[in-house]
């Protein structure tokens, strides 16, 4: 997502590609994890930006969750999902903005 964002704004990556990009996540010393930091904040500009980073976040830990969706409809309503822990979790399957709006309400 860093190179998307970066070629929407015009920004300059200092990574050739994706697999220089994942090797800089090996960090040695906290000046590599801030290099890499700075790098990825300088390509989020428009809140746009901000909008799809955000969502593909949200996407991403809603499927590295497991949330149990249990039959009986009153252990339903007391399984809250990791992504929302205040709200069950549901089967309804809705756009980026709707996901947002549940989480951040």
């Amino acid at each position: 997502m860093l190179f998307a964002l970066a070629a929407r704004n015009g920004v300059e990556v200092p990574y050739a590609s994706v697999e220089a990009l994942r090797a800089a996540y090996q960090f040695r010393e906290l000046q590599d994890f801030l290099n890499l930091y700075y790098a990825g904040l300088a390509a989020v500009v428009e809140e746009q930006d901000f909008y799809d980073l955000a969502s593909a976040y949200l996407v991403r830990a809603r499927r590295a969750t497991a949330c149990a969706m249990p039959k009986s409809s009153s252990i339903r309503r007391r399984t809250p999902c990791a992504a929302s822990p205040s709200r069950p979790c549901s089967k309804a399957s809705t756009g980026p903005q709707q996901r947002q709006r549940r989480v951040m309400a």
